[in-house]
């Protein structure tokens, strides 16, 4: 009965081998002992992130101010960057969404026996990053770079390529509203007052710096001001029952009009403060609204398998979008679905679920998991610095892309001979190789999405 309660810990130890700026425990990652990392500060940049996605010029827009701030988790199989903000909102909306599967020394972390769930602490690992990046006028820098990838042959403490902070946006400013605020009230459940206080308060400010400057912001409103503070709004309507917040998601969200998607390619992505507002207690919430979000939901879950349910091998994936970078491996596309399964428990949500999860365990035609540690038949070479260890084997619970046909830069295309042919199916097209970037690095907030399933099917 309790068989995902496995794979749902092996998952979270994955997560745990990719904290930045601590040392990590052996006796926790299966025998990789890794000394901490990025303990001295972060360069503040004015380098705005629409700028440059990556790679900034960072070394010569420096402020000449240092930031206090450590935590996160590394991105991949290498040491950048650890701003990643959905790593936390996975973990958390998975507690928020089935409580009862999750509690305090259930999982391989440091701070278990602390009071609190460790798939919060694991949350929280994330979250003391993007604290540490808030400025007093409650403003949040948009995440940490280096100016070029790390030297993969190189240990953490060689690492020279830098460590730097985007700009303040509203952007990340909101987004980190929303994140704050839902940590608050989950320490709150656990009587956690004082530091869900200080999230509470840390949320407020950022809420009122990123509303003072959203002119600042107006060429990309939709991304850097509306879409996130949708997201803000439904979190702190939640904990603090405001009406302000309400009336602002209902004002400008996207189902204040009528009907629509979660997301509209090129138009607008609102798919994580859509299923937050179905986290807002019923008595509290617009029944009108709840119910249009929730269509979209189930209308975004029907086009995913409908489109699957086509396939010989079904699991849950956008039948419009290429096997590639995840999508034949990873659980991405089925993160709605669980959350259209915690608030109906629709059985045949979770038998979704279960396909979609079976394929990355080895029901696919390659027959192997996708995720070391998990299963007779596993992924063997994934891109981790772990595998320099004595043993040269990579420490367990890391889940590679998968398949990847299409694209360029290591991916299947680039290390087959004889060449590809492009009437191969794509669910064959996975080499294990450890410098095959596409397809075998491990990325730490897809595998967020991937314990969140597990998480909500281990019960």
């Amino acid at each position: 009965r309790n068989v995902y309660a496995a794979a749902f810990r092996r998952m979270m130890q994955g997560i745990y081998e990719q904290r930045c700026g601590c040392e990590l425990d052996p006796k926790l990652t299966g025998g990789w002992k890794r000394i901490a990392c990025h303990k001295d500060g972060i360069k503040e940049s004015n380098v705005n992130r629409w700028e440059f996605n990556q790679y900034g010029p960072f070394q010569n827009r420096c402020t000449g101010k240092v930031i206090k701030a450590s935590g996160g988790h590394h991105d991949a199989g290498d040491y950048n960057p650890r701003s990643h903000l959905d790593v936390a909102q996975a973990l958390m909306d998975a507690l928020e969404l089935s409580g009862e599967n999750f509690a305090d020394g259930q999982l391989g972390v440091p701070e278990k026996g602390n009071g609190i769930p460790d798939i919060l602490d694991e949350a929280l690992w994330q979250l003391k990053l993007w604290a540490g990046l808030q400025d007093a006028d409650g403003g949040v820098c948009d995440g940490t770079e280096s100016h070029a990838d790390p030297n993969f042959f190189q240990t953490v403490e060689l690492d020279d390529k830098g460590d730097y902070a985007f700009a303040k946006n509203c952007k990340a400013s909101y987004w980190c509203a929303g994140a704050f605020a839902q940590a608050s009230l989950l320490l709150k459940k656990c009587g956690k007052t004082q530091l869900a206080d200080d999230f509470r308060k840390r949320a407020e400010k950022a809420y009122a710096w990123a509303a003072a400057h959203e002119e600042t912001d107006a060429g990309r409103k939709q991304s850097y001001v509306t879409d996130p503070k949708m997201y803000a709004d439904v979190h702190l309507y939640i904990l603090t029952g405001e009406a302000k917040y309400h009336d602002d998601f209902k004002a400008n969200c996207a189902w204040a009009k009528g009907a629509a998607e979660l997301s509209s390619w090129g138009k607008y992505d609102q798919s994580r403060a859509g299923l937050a507002y179905l986290m807002v207690p019923k008595d509290k919430a617009d029944a009108a609204l709840r119910d249009r979000i929730l269509n979209a939901a189930k209308g975004e879950f029907n086009m995913y398998a409908n489109g699957s349910s086509k396939c010989p091998y079904k699991f849950l994936r956008n039948p419009y979008a290429p096997i590639t970078w995840g999508t034949g491996a990873y659980e991405n596309y089925a993160v709605t679905c669980a959350h259209l399964y915690a608030h109906t428990g629709d059985k045949l949500y979770r038998d979704w679920l279960i396909r979609t999860c079976d394929n990355t365990l080895g029901a696919n035609p390659m027959g192997l998991s996708y995720i070391t540690g998990l299963g007779t038949r596993t992924v063997r070479c994934p891109l981790h610095n772990s595998r320099y260890r004595a043993e040269g084997i990579p420490v367990p619970g890391l889940q590679v892309q998968g398949p990847m046909a299409q694209g360029h830069g290591y991916s299947y295309v680039d290390s087959v001979y004889p060449a590809h042919q492009n009437n191969a199916a794509m669910l064959h097209t996975f080499a294990d190789l450890h410098f095959a970037i596409a397809m075998d690095e491990p990325t730490v907030n897809n595998m967020a999405n991937t314990a969140l399933v597990f998480g909500l099917l281990a019960k």
